[in-house]
Parts: C-alpha cells; sequence; structure tokens
C-alpha cells in the first residue's frame, strides 16, 4: 500500500505521556510530507487546541489537516479555510446542555476561540482549558447564552459522578446524540453516527483521496470508526480494548516508544520507498 494520507489521533497516539512529539516520529511524518503526502491531525479537540502540533509538523508548509470535535470540522493549515463543518441544530443542543446542567457536572462548549462553561472551577475544567489554551467564561444558565452553532459538547465531572448521572443525561438524547467516555473525566457528545470516520469520508469526497489510500492510528473508544474506516486502521499498543477491535493492526510499540514512525518504516504492508529515511 501506498498511502497519500496519514491520520491520527492525538493523546495517547501522536503524543508521548509527556505531550510532545518524538524526534523520530516527527521526522518520518515531515518527510512524508516532503514527498508529497497529506497528514491529518484528527482530534477530538477544537482546531485551536491542535495548533502547536500542527506547527510542530509544519502542516501549513504541506496542506496538512485538522480533523476537529471528532470529525465534525475539517480546517486546512495551508489557508486556514474550513473545508468540512457540521454543527448541532441550536435548539437540541441547548435542551442537551438544560438538562445536563440538573446534575453536578461541569458542561464546556466553544465558538473556535474561548471556552463557555456552567462551572469553570469544576473537577479538571481548569485542566482542560490549559490544554486547549484559550480563555473560559462563566454563564449561568449556560444554556440560555448559547446562541451560536456548536459542533461537540463537553460533560466533565469525577469519574464516580459521570458513571452515575451519565444514564441520565443522555437517555433524552440517544437518538439525536452519541456519547463517548474519554478518559475518567470526560463525556464526549457528538452527532449521532458521526465520527472521525466522517471527516475521513469528507477528504475522500473533497479530496480525491480514497480510503484505501488512508492510514490511521488510534487508541481510543472514539478512534474507532476511523481506525475500521482507513484502508488500514492502526491501534496503538497502549490503546483501549475498543480500539484495538476495530483496528487491521495492532502496533508493535506504544506511543512512548515510536510506534507511529516503527510501523509506517518497518511493516511490509507500508510503501513509504519514495522516502529517504
Amino acid at each position: 500500500m501506498k498511502p497519500k494520507l496519514l491520520a491520527f489521533d492525538l493523546d495517547g497516539t501522536l503524543l508521548t505521556t509527556d505531550k510532545t512529539i518524538s524526534p523520530r516520529t516527527l521526522e518520518v511524518l515531515i518527510a512524508f510530507q516532503r514527498a508529497g503526502g497529506r497528514v491529518a491531525i484528527a482530534s477530538a479537540r477544537p482546531a485551536v487546541g491542535t495548533a502547536v502540533y500542527s506547527r510542530m509538523l509544519k502542516l501549513a508548509d504541506y496542506h496538512g489537516l485538522v480533523i476537529a470535535y471528532n470529525g465534525a470540522q475539517i480546517v486546512d493549515q495551508t489557508t486556514q479555510q474550513v473545508i468540512f463543518e457540521k454543527q448541532m441544530d441550536p435548539d437540541t443542543a441547548r435542551a442537551f446542555i438544560r438538562n445536563a446542567e440538573r446534575f453536578p457536572v461541569s458542561v464546556l462548549v466553544d465558538d473556535g476561540r474561548t471556552y463557555f462553561s456552567n462551572d469553570p472551577d469544576g473537577y479538571k475544567v481548569e485542566h482542560q482549558r490549559s490544554v486547549i489554551g484559550i480563555p473560559i467564561e462563566k454563564h449561568v444558565p449556560l444554556a440560555d447564552f448559547v446562541d451560536f452553532p456548536l459542533c461537540k459538547i463537553l460533560v466533565m465531572g469525577h469519574g464516580d459522578v459521570l458513571d452515575r448521572v451519565t444514564p441520565e443525561i443522555t437517555a433524552p438524547f440517544a437518538d439525536v446524540f452519541d456519547f463517548f467516555r474519554v478518559g475518567e473525566y470526560y463525556l464526549e457528545v457528538t452527532f449521532k453516527g458521526f465520527s472521525k470516520a466522517s471527516g475521513l469520508k469528507a477528504i475522500e469526497n473533497r479530496l480525491g483521496i480514497s480510503r484505501a489510500e488512508m492510514i490511521a492510528f488510534g487508541d481510543s473508544q472514539n478512534d474507532a470508526g476511523m481506525l475500521a474506516y482507513a484502508g488500514i486502521g492502526a491501534a496503538m499498543r497502549n490503546g483501549e480494548a475498543p480500539a484495538k477491535a476495530a483496528a487491521d493492526v495492532v502496533t508493535a510499540y506504544d506511543n512512548d516508544h515510536d510506534g507511529i514512525a516503527h510501523f509506517l518504516t518497518e511493516n511490509p504492508a507500508v510503501d513509504l520507498e519514495m522516502i529517504d529515511f
């Protein structure tokens, strides 16, 4: 297989435990782009929250892509043009937020520049804000404040709290939204039937790169659709069971030991002969 697109999740996949890209992995991915390939960050984050890694990968030099909000938005990093976007129905989004605000959780939404929350002091909210690198404002009730389009809603709380209240938060909206529990304290709310795989499909439709020419890497439940959609889906050795079940293969090395770089340069199913390593 000669891939034309490499897509990868950030945390637990491209990034090491200390939230950086290893020199060897960076070298391989930049060489792939220099040889004419396209690279896409596929993240649950808003696009702004991927900016530091986009710069490290030099995506702006090679029309690299950011698939943000679990596939709901795609941004060309050279032109900063949004080439695809799917927004939630405003009334339904407000209804969900209003219901969620009845429970002891923090609800976060953003407009691409700022986070807005009913409880900025809630569990791990400041950590989330610092990771994304945008300011946060408090608005109560949040549902009454939101009058702008949303691509994703994030619910945060202690793990035991989310375990207890998630069924009541999600049940009234099970027909319109999908819900992904990511780690202990995140509940991601996305479009029904929509995922990072939808982002890959949008790239296929708009850029003419077939799914058979894509390799996707991921480690979490919200990566499973992308791993199943790509021509080769590679779950990280450190990945969760749902990611490994959806993937074609599991990398021999984890995210702290250049799992992506080893896979691309040592797997006989991947043809990168045009790159001088």
